[in-house]
């Protein structure tokens, strides 16, 4: 049981005050993320569904799909997707700088490429 901070409260009701203009719902949603279940709040499938998955296109062969329960982790930690593009980036010149082999598909799988 822990509490959410009053700063990723504000950030999750900001972000959801633009998806439903029921002020009574969003109290519900307040009142049960101020509470000392606030993370395990966020965990319902209620509280996910008002986040979208999305792909943001990072280079020619590469998109990265963001899924609900990211999107919403995202806001509350207030990660733009500008620094998550950012940070992918980053993973891939580190793989390619380390000739780190990084394959497209439903799981991603890496490794080290070695000479036969």
């Amino acid at each position: 049981m822990v509490a959410l901070s009053d700063v990723e409260v504000r950030r999750l009701l900001k972000f959801l005050k633009k998806q439903n203009n029921d002020t009574e719902k969003l109290a519900e949603i307040e009142d049960e993320l101020r509470s000392d279940y606030g993370t395990e709040y966020l965990r319902e499938p209620e509280i996910v569904s008002f986040f979208q998955s999305n792909t943001l296109n990072i280079r020619k062969m590469w998109d990265l799909k963001i899924i609900s329960y990211t999107q919403m982790r995202m806001v509350q930690r207030g990660i733009g997707e500008d620094e998550i593009i950012g940070l992918f980036k980053k993973f891939l010149d580190y793989c390619e700088i380390r000739e780190i082999l990084v394959t497209v598909g439903d799981y991603t799988i890496f490794g080290k490429l070695e000479n036969r």
